[in-house]
């Protein structure tokens, strides 16, 4: 004798499919909450690795800054600004500019600029002048070098104390004994949100720095 099949009853299909779209929502919200920690970790890796290459750059060419005589050499200036500082100098770092003509010595300059793409936030540039015998002043190539810069702080050793600025012209035509670069940054890009700057230091000795009587391991700041 053939009895008839039982089918769900309704209330047996809603719950089925309660349960169902429960997990479902759960698997995305996992599915969710994996991407944005790996989309945050790789824009926190980019950003620092942006942040440690611009600083080697920077160190690279103070390492190269020739004594600030000759023809060729310009002073070494470095101004304070309140965390807005600008150094400029000549460095036998290499260069290689669009036409493909390697230059020997170029003008640096290193400051902050407005980012077009963010208001929150500044690049750190690098300004370089490859004619240095130019009759007529000539417009500096700018290079970005990282962005989400909030700060841009350098001191100068003098191989007693740190100062705030330096000018060769009035030390003698002398370079610091070491420079120390300080840049502060953020991680999310965002500077009007209070405690979330954080701080990059490097020191940098100059082979040509002036050698004082001091010892810099003693240097206080």
């Amino acid at each position: 004798m053939n009895h008839p099949r039982r089918a769900f009853t309704l209330i047996e299909l809603l719950l089925a499919i309660t349960v169902t779209a429960i997990l479902a929502a759960t698997v995305y919200a996992s599915l969710m909450v994996a991407t944005r920690t790996r989309t945050k970790a790789i824009e926190t890796v980019g950003k620092d690795r942006s942040l440690h290459l611009a600083l080697d750059l920077v160190r690279r060419d103070l390492v190269a800054v020739p004594p600030p005589t000759g023809t060729l050499a310009g002073a070494f200036l470095g101004e304070d600004d309140n965390r807005f500082d600008l150094v400029s100098f000549t460095t036998a770092n290499a260069f290689m500019p669009p036409d493909g003509k390697l230059s020997d010595l170029v003008n640096v300059s290193i400051g902050l600029a407005d980012d077009p793409n963010n208001d929150r936030a500044f690049m750190l540039v690098r300004g370089i002048t490859t004619n240095l015998l130019s009759a007529t002043t000539t417009e500096p190539q700018t290079q970005v070098l990282t962005r989400g810069v909030t700060g841009f702080d350098v001191v100068y050793s003098d191989g007693s104390d740190w100062l705030d600025d330096w000018d060769s012209t009035q030390h003698d035509n002398t370079l610091p004994l070491a420079v120390q670069i300080t840049l502060y940054h953020r991680t999310d890009d965002d500077r009007s949100v209070p405690g979330q700057e954080q701080a990059t230091s490097l020191i940098v000795m100059l082979p040509s720095g002036q050698r004082g009587d001091s010892i810099f391991s003693g240097v206080n700041r």
